[in-house]
């Protein structure tokens, strides 16, 4: 196998047109014609404008599922373990506390915060998403 640092460049390959385009690493220059956001001289920059909050940023309060039978932590690779099984959830919630509630023999209802996200069958070990968890709530009435 050849080492990255020994492959020949698109120039240097047989039968190839040189390359056109920059490489990542060169940048190009950025021109007037783009918008600055500061269109007149006269105008001060964000940080001379800036002032820090006087309120104290706390974080989030902890999340806590009180009508659901346990929580799971999703791992960083996105997925919960129940009963030693595995199940794959989202990367996306690598961190977060989710709740989950037995709704049958094997069934769990997986939620976090207050939207449900699907079903789990330990058996097949996927989780079954609902159409839209974070969509409108309509009433079936309008």
């Amino acid at each position: 196998m050849i080492s990255h640092r020994y492959r020949r460049s698109p120039v240097d390959a047989p039968g190839r047109k040189p390359r056109t385009t920059p490489a990542h690493n060169e940048h190009l220059p950025i021109t007037s014609a783009l918008p600055t956001g500061l269109e007149t001289k006269d105008a001060e920059s964000p940080v001379v404008l800036y002032t820090p909050s006087a309120r104290r940023y706390n974080g989030l309060p902890e999340i806590d599922y009180p009508f659901h039978d346990r929580d799971a932590l999703v791992t960083n690779c996105g997925r919960i373990c129940i009963y030693r099984k595995k199940i794959n959830i989202s990367t996306v919630l690598a961190g977060q506390k989710l709740g989950i509630k037995e709704v049958d023999d094997g069934i769990w209802l997986v939620s976090f915060m207050h939207y449900d996200l699907g079903d789990i069958d330990l058996e097949q070990r996927t989780l079954q998403t609902i159409d839209n968890p974070f969509g409108t709530r309509l009433s079936p009435m309008c």
